[in-house]
């Protein structure tokens, strides 16, 4: 039994042994195979010309941090470009793989206006193997999406012309499903140090000029701007920059607060240490550029109307001439393929976009060059078909997911269907015919479902922008809703209003005021599971405040009835509870507005002497009362809105009563009852005896002055026209003496016929003078002492007659004998008539 278990535990042992033997194994296995991926990963980094430039750059960051602990970045401001005009200056970078990861929307914000961005590199050693920046992908296309034009470059060490075609055909297959307007470049300098195959070969001038040269022809060739990047000593020295300046553009890198370079240039890279976390990088330091833009620079992207596989397999002359070499087919493409009209992919076919659109027609006939260069730079934005095979519009009215993915970035749906889409199964029937229908239809924003507060249909038919310009575009209008209309407060779905919300619900008003995004979100997240109640408070608001800077005003104060009863108010603050009582308290009281059904300040003070003598015209005074004493006493709010009780008849010790009513006075005097609307009854008063009674205005339904005028001529001779003087008499005589006040507002009674002692009376007579004189009339009405006086002074020698029994011009005639003393003077003979 001993031995069998000695033997048993021998076994284990070895098993055990053996185990870790394995493990051991393993272990220096990985080692060596992580060891041999990080030295080739070195040595790649080490072959990449660019590696030791930026490993200077962060080891003199490390050495200021070091040194101060403060990193030392150069920016734009220091720099002068005053000495280099163009059209338009603009900033940009250019990025690499070392800037690491990069917020291309960052970027943008902090003024990014281009960037170039490296594709891939020659290496440094004698074999110089090609090598393909890991990063540009997401670089170019990040750049892309934030709507930064994009040109590329590659860290060239070519040594012979025909490594330079090299170099532009290894950049150019890689960039062909990319938008790249601008550039596509040669970055041509030594490595780090003076090192590398391109510093060992020490061409001539002319020798490294053919390099750029054939790299820029290649690139240019289809259809691309070529760019020579150097820096200053390189252009001087080792290039013939004024030959290479007259084909191509220039790049200068010159780190200098103003170059004194005095070469042609477009770029100019003035400095490598930009802060490059300003502009969302990872890295310390970006390189900063200016692009002196001439408007020439910009190309069409023929990335989209142009498929190497899809021309080679629809052209067979084309096949068997190139076979399926991309340049070959892409250079044919641009210098032939596109002027014959030949159809480059699915997207596009000349032929049939000449025929759909009549207004192309008419502008660009048979030239099919035109029809590719409209459909690039105009017809896709204006989601125009390109061809019977696909339309985009249906691509993107019935993919839901895409809608959601690329919104209306039109661009996105067509590359989509380019690279992914035409390979998809589930895509094939969507390529035409839902140009007018729309499949389902986005809920989801940003990762939040807002299905609770917003129906797209909904949506559209009760909003006319949403409908005349969303129509078919979900993506836009829950962006919009998102974006704009829930801070506007726009209701989206008839079972949630957020006016009625916010109305209804007092703890939210409290809670959120006027943001109305607020109260999207609650009943999102808590109030569709509570129940609450989110239409039908519209035009009302529930448990409104009546408190203002702790004083409550609910005596004198009801919201609903106050915007009610004023809809200029209603309209101002839209319901806002807060806005519209302070609005009462600042301005409504002042102006007397009425803000409950059972008081009005007008009626408060006009049925209060004692309100009117303490307060005046000073209506808020009136609300305050009220609200501390009127109330509790009992005292009337309503009812005497029209009616002033126990007004003021004494002015000056003078007591007006027998002349003057308060309340006929205003009701019989509009322009009074406006102008002292708010006025104090003592005003009123004061006006009707410093105005009203010069004006001759009637302020008691009992006394009118002109009637009392023209019933006395014993008063017109003594005060003719001097009203207040008639108002005093009645005051001080005539009550006393019963004359009469009213019923001769028209008639004159015994009209005044003499004037300064003479009597007219025998040509005279006032009624007849001013019934044949409509003139005199006018101008004198019931005034028998100015119309007699116009007769005297002026009737008399005009001839005018003013009596029944004389007529001046026919005693004239009578009596011819008269004109030796009357001559043609016809008051002479008036004058002889009456005294003869």
């Amino acid at each position: 039994m001993t031995h069998k278990i000695i033997t048993s535990l021998k076994e284990r042992r070895k098993m055990l042994l053996f185990g870790i033997a394995i493990a051991i194994l393993v272990v220096v296995a990985a080692g060596i195979v992580l060891s041999n991926t990080k030295k080739t990963q070195c040595t790649a980094q080490v072959d990449d010309p660019q590696y030791g430039i930026e490993q200077a750059k962060n080891s003199l960051a490390k050495k200021q941090a070091n040194s101060n602990n403060k990193i030392v970045f150069d920016s734009f401001n220091n720099k002068n470009t005053a000495n280099k005009p163009c059209k338009s200056l603009k900033k940009g970078v250019d990025v690499s793989v070392y800037q690491g990861e990069i917020d291309w929307k960052k970027a943008k914000a902090s003024g990014v206006e281009f960037a170039f961005i490296r594709v891939g590199y020659r290496g440094k050693t004698a074999q110089g193997v090609l090598g393909e920046d890991k990063n540009f992908r997401k670089n170019i296309q990040g750049a892309i999406d934030a709507h930064i034009p994009v040109g590329v470059y590659i860290f060239s060490q070519a040594i012979t012309q025909p490594e330079a075609v090299d170099e532009a055909e290894y950049v150019l297959k890689r960039i062909a499903n990319y938008n790249i307007t601008l550039p596509v470049v040669i970055d041509y300098e030594y490595a780090a140090n003076n090192t590398g195959r391109l510093y060992e070969a020490k061409l001539s001038k002319e020798q490294a000029t053919d390099v750029c040269n054939a790299f820029c022809e290649k690139v240019e060739s289809l259809g691309y701007t070529g760019m020579v990047y150097a820096n200053s000593s390189m252009l001087k020295n080792q290039l013939n920059a004024s030959s290479l300046a007259k084909k191509h553009r220039i790049w200068l890198a010159n780190y200098v607060n103003k170059t004194t370079y005095d070469g042609e240039y477009d770029f100019w890279q003035c400095s490598s240490t930009g802060n490059a976390k300003s502009y969302g990088m990872s890295s310390t330091y970006v390189d900063l550029d200016y692009w002196f833009d001439d408007g020439l620079k910009v190309r069409r992207d023929y990335s989209l109307v142009f498929d190497a596989q899809y021309y080679a397999n629809k052209y067979a002359d084309l096949r068997n001439a190139f076979g399926y070499d991309y340049i070959a087919l892409y250079r044919h493409f641009l210098n032939n393929g596109m002027a014959e009209g030949r159809q480059g992919n699915a997207i596009f076919d000349p032929k049939f976009y000449r025929d759909k659109y009549y207004d192309l027609l008419a502008n660009f006939g048979i030239d099919y060059t035109k029809y590719y260069e409209h459909f690039i730079d105009f017809g896709m934005r204006e989601g125009r078909q390109g061809s019977a095979e696909f339309s985009v519009i249906s691509y993107k009215n019935a993919n839901l997911d895409l809608r959601n993915a690329f919104g209306k970035d039109i661009e996105k749906y067509y590359r989509h269907y380019l690279s992914i889409g035409c390979h998809e199964d589930s895509r094939k029937n969507t390529l035409v015919g839902y140009e007018n229908q729309l499949v389902g239809a986005v809920t989801t924003f940003n990762g939040n479902d807002y299905s609770r507060v917003y129906d797209f249909n909904y949506y559209k038919e009760h909003n006319s922008l949403i409908k005349s310009k969303y129509s078919l575009d979900d993506i836009g209008a829950l962006e919009y809703f998102v974006t704009t209309g829930m801070a506007n407060g726009d209701q989206a779905k008839d079972s949630f209003d957020p006016v009625s919300y916010k109305n209804r619900w007092r703890d939210l008003r409290v809670a959120y005021k006027n943001d109305y995004k607020q109260y999207y979100t609650h009943y999102i997240y808590c109030g569709f599971d509570e129940k609450r109640e989110a239409v039908g408070y519209r035009d009302k608001v529930v448990d409104a405040t009546t408190v203002y800077k702790g004083v409550d005003y609910s005596k004198v104060y009801d919201f609903n009835y106050y915007i009610t009863k004023y809809p200029d108010i209603k309209a101002a603050f839209n319901l806002d509870e807060d806005k519209t009582i302070e609005h009462f308290v600042n301005n409504g009281m002042s102006e007397g507005r009425q803000a409950i059904e059972s008081f009005n300040v007008k009626s408060y003070r006009n049925r209060y002497a004692d309100l009117r003598n303490a307060f005046g015209d000073k209506l808020k005074e009136y609300y305050m009362h009220y609200i501390n004493s009127g109330a509790k006493e009992q005292r009337v709010g309503i009812g005497f809105e029209n009616e002033v009780v126990d007004y003021a008849t004494v002015l000056d010790g003078v007591d007006y009563s027998s002349v003057y009513d308060y309340n006929y006075y205003v009701a019989n005097n509009p322009d009074i009852a406006k102008a002292y609307e708010n006025k104090s009854d003592k005003e009123v008063l004061s006006h009707f005896v410093n105005c009203g009674m010069k004006e001759c205005r009637q302020a008691k339904k009992d006394f009118n002055v002109i009637s009392y005028k023209n019933r006395y001529a014993d008063l017109r001779i003594a005060f003719h026209n001097d009203y207040v003087k008639y108002f005093k008499h009645y005051m001080e005589s005539g009550k006393k003496e019963n004359r009469l006040t009213t019923g001769f507002e028209k008639q004159v009674i015994e009209p005044v016929t003499v004037l300064n002692g003479v009597d007219y009376s025998k040509v005279y007579n006032y009624d007849y003078y001013m019934q044949n004189n409509p003139d005199v009339k006018a101008a004198f009405g019931f005034d028998d002492i100015g119309a007699l006086e116009h007769f005297v002074n002026n009737g008399m020698n005009e001839g005018r007659r003013a009596c029944e029994n004389f007529d001046v011009n026919a005693y004239k005639a009578a009596h011819p004998e008269l004109y030796v003393k009357c001559g043609d003077v016809l008051k002479n003979y008036f004058m002889e008539y009456m005294n003869s």
